[in-house]
């Protein structure tokens, strides 16, 4: 029995084994283990990585790196196989990298922003070579100091820096801070072996993978190779000296090797000890203190880690306590509507606690989901508050307005005294000709005294007011020179004629000089004040004339005495319009002419005058301009200024408000909760609503404390233990051969037991799978479940067989035999003893007894006492332990006891039997001394067995455990030695009484004797040819490459001392005999690599020149060559990976998920940014690959598409995998499948992933043996199994695939009749079949049968092109990427839930559902995410949309921003109405103009909005038109649209307070009607000539009538007979003089009655809250307010209102209110036949049997409802009538 087992009274395991986590200080040095008699080393295995493997940081040298980014990671993985090393995207490196190179491109492996990293260039400059070459070139360039250095040359016993600093191998990017611009280099760090050429299997498969990554990222290579490399470098011709010339390339002697069985020798029983190995692990430590509430009287024994184990699996398991308290659980999950209200009720959660940091949006769910009921009256209290606050805010606008127009109006009277003095002032500095003082001059009356003081003292008061308003200033100025620039516009004015005159004659007199006569200048200068045009003209003609009628050309003014053509264009130019000149600078030259010409006085007179006269009126205008610009200015800023600080105060109101609330709530709640219910508290921090929402609630995520009384128990922990991929090959090949466990990176989810439930005995199975037996009250339950499920099934109490104690007593033993399926108890009860054996099935997780009870009573003497019960291997017999240490052997054939039996001094403490069947193993506590004893079955009782040395270094209390590891017959028997935190073992070598033969090749001797001439670091050259031979160097489909790259020639330099002439022959031999052997078509490529070699890397790298990338693309390359995991079956279920990556957490979050929810939940990791986004428009043809076990699957298709399938994983494939080879018509998604009808595979199994094959692809490679697969039938039962699963006629978009039957191996003289066998075969297939055959189901009749050649023949590659050139006929089914990805993902989610319905429903469900999420925020905000404004976009092609939209917020009832909580529709409005430009000019034009313009204008935001929604609605709709759920999502659509609109439809009541028009929303609120100005009237009193100044008008905006001031008594003034009634503006409008017998009658158009609205029900009920705006002079009957035309009441079926035009249609008799628009019908379907069938995955299991074979399968939970109609009716008025409208 186990050390740590309790006595036979309280036993908490059996022989089985129990773990505990515990900090492990200090690792043991292996130096310290010590096996007497033992001569091997051990080895020593240290604790593996978490995965992915990523260590901690300080042990990570990356961290240490400057510069250095990790693209590539090998990290091991868990296969069917064992553990295998695994190459993965380091996405967190990469996104550094990608976000130095262009900030914010790389924001998760999902969101890389390709084409902003395009805009960079990259120049990858590939380096590889000896580590400690490598380590040399990091300090080169920068990258590494010396410490660094030094621990990168460390050699590690494991190279992923736990026990010690490392550099995991990968590949990494070097970026030095002095390289050139783009350079950067990609260095392959390697693992310690890597250069060994007789490296083991995983490190040389690494090697290749790396190279080939490195060679397909960079052209060109640097290969540095340390002197001791090179020291051991061997060239070609030193290695074939002794070959013939004709041998070179002969190939027979590796091709034939040659066997012999030998007898070896004769054994006898017997058993030897070998050291085995040794693993070291914190989770082997020695538990030393109780935990927290620990009962001390327990003892510590049961935390203690233990092992636990089967035959052939083993695990160390860790216990934890949980003791009795209040603890506090995280809470962090998704909740929908319903369940956050369940939540948060007093039943569920009595005691809740906010955070007291809780945002408003968290708050503000919170309440509408369930806490206003909790808090009393709070709600209404909060809504009176924050009523006052929005008023009191309004009323202190309003003031502050008011206060600030006041100011405006002042400064308007000072600009009123002064504005025109300073426009002089500016005016006269443009135009010097003019005084300043004669400005001013002008604009005064004639009588007025004008006084320069005066004008400075109002223009320097104006300038000190703009000196604080620059932008006022600068406006001013510039609208002054724009005015005067151009005095006058008619060319036929005086002042121009006069200007052009002028300009004439100084052109000409300039031109002429002194040559020109005086009296003719002073002729030329009257005639320019001549009214005449023609006066003028004849007058320069005639001198120009009369000067060359006498000499012959007009010398004087051309300065030469010859005439020409040329002579007369200058004379026409001359006259003629000379060059034009603004006004200001002609003004400077006529002062300067009037200066220079006194003879041109007259001119200049007259010119001066007409400036003069023109100025005076453009100031006049120029005065009343600015004046009226100024103060829009003023009014603007004060608005401006004042939503600013309003906006500023909303905001801290808004949070005063919301602080306030969470206090009141926390404080309310705190005084409500009950804690007497139970002791459950619940503490939120906080919740949000999640976008991506399926179904018709919404869902939120919660995240807080859950504190609930927790029960004591314990927490059990599996931590499996593995085996490398490496290890279970040799050990295959070798039986002597010491594997190397590890402990699994992944444990299981734990599970829990409470104090009062023990666990008696667990055992692990196979295939990850454990059976346990667990003790509770009065029952034992066994359970049989995979690791992965064990917590779930065990806390659900999902036992496949329960026994009770009554029966069996409170102590009985169990025993399992894994071989023969058995499992047996050992009942002791009173004095009866009782064995009972049951049958167990893995599968269906069933156990049966086998017969009835077997009763041992007879067989003893007295009550006996049992310790062990163990099954005796290949023998249906079970070992009985007595505690008096008497042991039995009972046989379930003959139902009795073997004669011989075994005494002991006393029960061993443990006894097991050994896995391969051969002996028994025991464990004996004698004095304190630990005995090792070993019996064969054969011989058992007949000898005294076989003693082992106990090992020295484990103590004697060291729990014990036998098992096989690595193979069966290798038996280990494992110690723990927890002070050590250690566990080793002894490899037990048992021989039986029988002859051994060997099978051995004759070639050993030879290989050994020929020793001498192998090479040893050679691989660092001839890793290339390995690279060429294991993937393709020419692939009939390669990645295209952007027109942008730039490409130099392919080059390596080899950097070494060895004998530099030796590189490039040797090289050359490489190709020549790689070409040779494997008859690949290489087009020169490698021909065309350039080789050079150096002594010295720093002088010769730089002289190559490296290709040029953009770095986009780059990375997309390096995303695509690493082919991502997808998903894998197990337990005949299909499981999607997330990202790549198998994850137990990721499974369980799954469960109860609907379709949608588990597509949504699905991500391709680093292929997710490529598809949806970079090459998201591009179509998508699919290659998949599927055939029998290792057929080269994966070799045939990385060379048809260029991929590195089975590189970057395992020897074979295992699930599904994809990767991509983007070109430049389309993009090949390649799919490699595992091999099907595999031993490791289920028949269901392997008919999930031909479905998957089938639906998804456009060309399926089906690969099989053409010696091995002559009969298809069965071959093909997969596909025949799936015809009837997923039916192609109800999915039109999947099964387009073309089958392609490749049989390999097939030489060219076999080709026709292998054709015609597979065609007769497939043809017996379609006549069974008939129209349900699998070829005209899967692949819509389309098949072809392909003949391959056989490996390295000369046509074995060239049908990869014929296979390109059918892929190119096939039709693209998949018009984009993007919406390839959504395919995918729901086909993968729809086999993981077993939903067999139509894909096309499911994906217009996920569609219609996505944007029915994001519906109302699309509309509010024009984008879904309002934080980051992320445009609306194509979701198939990622393109974004055209549209007009405006960045406005609109309102949407119901809707917050993330941010600034709820919307509110007055803000909203208010918003909207700023961006309206012409609202200031509100008095320039009638009021009803202005109402509809400002309706226009909001009209317009609005149908942009829309229409950009529209089309976002219709183009991720277009795929699915016809879908009912498309259509329900137009319907909101539209619905939602109109209600937008209404939303900005203006009141355009009568304000109020004055004649203006209401500018609230259409349906607000009271008649409290606001036109949002000051109310009132802007323009000045009408009776100016009463007036000796501007006076302003006293009057309410928007009066009627005349304007009138206040101050001067143009009216009579006196109260009007109307006053009290409502609109009365007071006083009395008509002249002073009017007739009293009038009466007196203000400027209101009109005095309505002001009673309240007549809409009140017979009972009472008042309907309407307005008043009468009916005219009180008129006599009416019913009261009518201004709604008159609409009916108040909402629709019955909606939210709008009755779109009936009478507003007292609620009066009439069985009134029906119906908006006019489409609703859906809300009554169930009553069409026969079910419409709509739910899936949910459910651990249900059956029995399938079919036509070819029965297997198990899950049974879905299937679920059938009737949906609600969905038929559109319109309800309408036809006068009385009321008329339903269907469609």
């Amino acid at each position: 029995m186990d050390s740590d087992a309790a006595s036979d009274v309280s036993m908490h395991t059996a022989p089985s084994r129990t773990p505990s986590p515990s900090p492990l200080p200090s690792l043991v040095s292996k130096d310290d283990v010590n096996f007497s008699n033992f001569v091997q080393i051990p080895m020593v295995l240290d604790e593996p990585e978490e995965k992915p493997v990523v260590s901690e940081a300080s042990a990570d040298l990356l961290s240490r790196l400057p510069g250095v980014y990790r693209l590539l990671d090998l990290v091991q993985d868990q296969s069917s196989g064992g553990v295998v090393d695994k190459i993965i995207i380091a996405q967190k490196s990469i996104a550094a990298f990608a976000n130095t190179i262009h900030p914010g491109s790389y924001r998760s492996d999902i969101q890389v922003d390709f084409k902003a990293l395009d805009e960079h260039v990259i120049k990858p400059r590939g380096i590889y070579g000896s580590a400690s070459a490598i380590v040399d070139f990091l300090g080169n360039v920068g990258c590494a100091d010396e410490e660094v250095q030094g621990l990168l040359l460390r050699r590690h016993i494991e190279p992923t820096g736990i026990t010690s600093p490392a550099l995991r191998p990968g590949l990494y990017l070097v970026k030095p801070e002095n390289s050139p611009s783009g350079l950067v280099y990609i260095v392959f760090w390697p693992e310690n072996d890597t250069w060994q050429d007789g490296a083991i299997s995983s490190v040389a498969r690494n090697r290749v993978t790396f190279m080939r990554y490195l060679t397909k990222l960079c052209d060109q290579l640097d290969c540095l190779i340390s002197d001791e490399h090179s020291d051991l470098l061997v060239w070609k011709d030193e290695t074939a000296q002794d070959l013939d010339d004709d041998d070179e390339y002969s190939s027979f002697g590796d091709r034939m090797i040659g066997y012999t069985v030998e007898q070896t020798k004769e054994e006898e029983e017997n058993v030897l000890a070998e050291e085995g190995f040794v693993i070291r692990h914190h989770l082997l430590g020695e538990i030393h203190y109780p935990p927290r509430g620990y009962p001390l009287e327990g003892g510590l024994d049961i935390l203690q880690p233990r092992l636990i184990g089967g035959e052939v699996a083993q695990a160390i398991l860790g216990t934890r306590y949980i003791p009795e308290e209040l603890k506090p659980e995280r809470l962090d999950e998704t909740l929908k509507t319903v369940t956050l209200k369940d939540l948060l009720s007093i039943k569920k959660n009595p005691v809740i606690f906010l955070n007291e940091f809780i945002n408003p949006e968290s708050l503000d769910i919170l309440l509408k989901h369930g806490l206003w009921e909790r808090c009393g009256d709070l709600q209404s209290e909060w809504n009176s508050r924050n009523a006052k606050t929005v008023k009191a805010k309004e009323d202190d606008r309003t003031r502050e307005m008011t206060r600030r127009r006041e100011i405006v109006k002042g400064e308007r009277l000072m600009l009123e005294q002064g504005a025109m003095f300073w426009i002089v002032k500016q005016v006269a500095s443009m135009y010097p000709v003019v005084s300043a003082h004669q400005l001013f001059q002008d604009q005064l009356p004639s009588d007025a005294d004008l006084q320069d003081a005066e004008c400075e003292m109002a223009i320097t008061k104006i300038d000190s007011w703009l000196d604080e308003k620059r932008n006022i200033r600068q406006l001013l100025m510039q609208v002054i020179v724009d005015s005067v620039q151009v005095l006058s516009t008619g060319t036929s004015s005086r002042y121009n004629m006069l200007k052009r005159r002028l300009l004439q004659l100084i052109n000409i007199q300039n031109q002429a000089g002194p040559r020109l006569p005086q009296l003719d200048g002073q002729w030329l200068a009257e005639l320019v004040t001549t009214y005449s045009e023609k006066v003028f003209q004849d007058g320069i003609d005639g001198i120009l004339n009369r000067e060359k009628k006498s000499t012959g050309v007009v010398g004087w003014f051309f300065g030469y005495g010859t005439g020409s053509n040329d002579t007369q264009i200058k004379m026409d130019k001359a006259v003629g319009n000379s060059k034009p000149q603004d006004d200001p600078s002609f003004c400077k030259t006529l002062e300067i002419w009037a200066r220079e010409r006194p003879e041109s006085h007259l001119a200049t007179t007259e010119l001066r005058q007409q400036i003069a006269e023109l100025l005076k009126r453009k100031i006049k205008a120029l005065s009343k301009k600015v004046l009226g610009m100024v103060e829009k200015m003023l009014n603007d800023a004060i608005d401006q200024e004042i939503w600013s600080t309003f906006e500023k105060r909303t905001v801290k109101e808004h949070e005063d408000a919301w602080r306030f609330l969470r206090e009141q709530v926390r404080q309310r709640l705190a005084y409500s909760n009950d804690e007497k219910n139970n002791r459950v508290k619940l503490t939120i921090d906080s919740v949000h609503q999640i976008k991506q929402t399926y179904g018709y609630q919404q869902n939120f995520s919660i995240k807080g404390w859950r504190s609930c009384p927790k029960e004591s128990g314990f927490e059990y922990t599996i931590f499996p233990v593995d085996i490398k991929q490496d290890d279970m090959l040799a050990i295959s090949s070798n039986p002597d051969h010491i594997c190397k466990p590890i402990i699994r990176p992944r444990n299981t989810q734990p599970f829990f037991l409470p104090t009062n439930a023990s666990m008696r005995f667990i055992q692990l199975l196979e295939k990850d799978r454990v059976l346990v037996v667990v003790e509770e009250s009065g029952l034992f339950r066994v359970y049989l479940e995979a690791l992965d499920y064990l917590s779930s099934t065990i806390a659900q109490g999902r036992a496949i067989k329960t026994i009770y104690s009554e029966k069996v007593g409170p102590n009985p033993l169990f025993a399992l035999d894994e071989t023969r399926r058995f499992f047996a108890v050992l009942a002791t009860k009173d004095e009866s003893v009782q064995l009972y054996v049951y049958a167990y099935d893995g599968n269906t997780k069933s156990l049966n007894a086998r017969g009835s009870a077997e009763p041992l009573t007879r067989w003893f003497d007295r009550n006996p006492k049992f310790t062990q019960l163990l099954f005796v291997p290949k023998a249906e017999e079970l070992l009985l332990i007595e505690k008096s240490g008497v042991c039995r052997i009972f046989s379930l054939v003959t139902a009795t006891f073997r004669p011989s039996q075994l005494r002991l001094s006393s029960a061993p403490e443990s006894a097991f039997s050994s896995p391969d069947g051969a002996c028994l193993v025991m464990k004996l506590l004698e004095t304190s001394r630990p005995r090792l004893l070993v019996y064969h079955w054969t011989s058992f009782g007949l000898n005294e067995g076989t003693e082992l040395p106990w090992p020295a270094q484990v103590p004697a209390d060291s729990p014990m455990l036998v098992s096989s590891v690595g193979h069966r017959h290798s038996n280990h028997a494992i110690f723990i030695i927890r002070q050590q935190h250690r566990c080793l073992s002894i490899c037990l070598r048992i021989s039986t009484k029988s002859s051994e033969f060997a099978f051995r090749s004759v070639a050993d001797a030879s290989r050994s004797s020929d020793a001498g001439k192998k090479t040893v670091n050679n691989t660092l050259i001839d890793c290339h040819p390995e690279v060429w031979t294991r993937f393709p160097v020419n692939a009939a489909i390669v990645k295209s490459t952007v027109a942008k790259a730039k490409h130099y020639p392919r080059s390596i330099l080899f950097v070494s001392r060895a004998s530099l002439d030796g590189f490039a022959p040797y090289f050359d031999a490489l190709i020549r005999e790689f070409e040779y052997k494997t008859r690949k078509p290489t087009k020169n490529a490698l021909k065309q690599i350039v080789v050079a070699s150096s002594s010295e890397w720093i002088s010769s790298s730089p002289n190559i020149e490296t290709s040029e990338f953009q770095t986009g693309d780059w990375l997309v390359g390096l995303f695509c060559l690493i082919p991502i995991h997808l998903a894998v079956t197990r337990s005949n279920r299909f499981i999607p990976l997330k990202d790549g990556v198998d994850s137990p957490t990721f499974e369980h979050s799954l469960l109860g998920a609907n379709v949608a929810q588990i597509s949504e939940a699905l991500s391709f990791g680093w292929y997710e940014s490529i598809f949806s986004s970079y090459l998201a428009n591009r179509p998508v043809k699919v290659v998949t690959s599927m055939g029998e076990q290792s057929v080269g699957k994966s070799f045939a298709l990385n060379h048809f598409v260029d991929t590195s399938f089975a590189g970057s994983a395992m020897r074979c494939t295992e699930g599904v995998w994809l990767s991509v080879t983007p070109t430049n018509d389309y993009l090949v998604v390649a799919m490699d499948f595992e091999g099907v009808h595999s031993i490791e595979r289920s028949t269901q199994e392997d008919a999930l992933l031909v479905l998957l094959n089938s639906a998804i692809s456009n060309f399926v490679l089906f690969r099989n043996n053409f010696a091995l697969s002559r009969d298809i039938t069965g071959l093909f039962n997969s596909f025949q199994s799936c015809t009837k699963v997923l039916d192609p006629a109800l999915n039109p978009s999947l099964f387009h695939s073309t089958l392609g039957i490749i049989i390999k191996d097939v030489i060219d003289s076999d080709t026709k009749e292998i054709i015609n066998e597979f065609q007769q075969k497939f043809q017996r297939i379609v006549q069974t079949e008939r129209g349900n055959n699998f070829i005209s189901k899967l692949h819509r009749g389309k098949l072809d049968i392909i003949p391959w050649p056989v490996i390295e023949s000369t046509h074995f590659y060239d049908l990869f092109i014929g296979l390109k050139k059918r892929l190119d006929r096939q039709p693209i089914t998949h018009k984009h990427a993007g919406s390839f990805l959504g395919v995918l993902k729901m086909l993968m989610a729809k086999l993981k839930a077993n939903d067999w319905g139509a894909l096309d429903q499911n994906l217009a469900v996920q569609r219609a559902q996505h944007l029915s999420a994001f519906l109302p925020v699309a509309l509010a905000f024009g984008t879904t995410d309002p934080v980051n404004e992320e445009q609306l976009k194509n979701y198939d092609t990622d393109e974004l949309l055209d549209n007009n939209d405006s960045r406005a917020i609109f309102f949407i009832d119901g809707l917050s921003h993330p941010l600034n909580g709820p919307l509110s529709l007055d803000v909203c409005l208010t918003q909207l109405r700023l961006g309206w430009d012409l609202r200031q000019e509100r008095y320039t034009m009638a009021e009803s103009e202005f109402i509809t313009g400002y309706n226009g204008f909001l009209r317009l935001l609005v149908e942009a909005r829309i229409d950009h929604v529209q089309k976002w609605v219709e183009v991720n709709t277009s795929r699915f038109r016809e879908k009912a759920e498309v259509t329900t999502l137009l319907r909101a659509f539209d619905q939602l649209s109109k209600d937008l609109k209404a939303s900005v439809v203006l009141c355009g009541s009568k304000c109020s307070s004055c004649g203006l028009l209401c500018l609230g929303h259409k349906q607000h609120d009271g008649d409290d009607h606001n036109c949002m100005t000051d109310h009132k009237c802007p323009e000045p009193c009408g009776f100016e000539e009463q007036h000796e100044e501007i006076i302003g008008c006293d009057l309410p905006a928007g009066h009627i009538g005349r304007h009138v001031c206040s101050g001067t008594p143009h009216l009579c003034g006196m109260q009007c007979q109307m006053f009290g009634r409502n609109g009365c503006l007071t006083s009395c409008t008509k002249p002073m003089d009017h007739d009293e017998v009038e009466g007196h009658q203000c400027a209101a158009g009109m005095h309505t009655c002001g009673e309240q609205c007549s809409l009140v029900q017979t009972d009472g009920t008042r309907l309407c809250s307005r008043l009468c705006t009916l005219d009180c002079r008129v006599e009416h009957e019913k009261h009518t307010c201004d709604r008159s035309l609409s009916c108040p009441i909402k629709c019955q079926l909606c939210n709008s209102y009755c779109a009936t035009g009478d507003h007292f249609h609620a009066l009439e008799p069985s009134a029906v209110h119906l908006c006019g628009q489409k609703h859906n019908c809300t009554q169930k379907c009553e069409l026969p036949g079910v419409c709509e069938i739910n899936t949910t995955p459910q651990s249900i299991e059956s029995t399938f049997t079919g036509k070819y074979t029965s297997f198990q399968v899950r049974r879905p939970r299937i679920v059938a409802t009737k949906l609600t109609l969905r038929r559109k009716c319109t309800l309408v008025y036809k006068g009385d009538i009321l008329t339903t409208l269907e469609t």
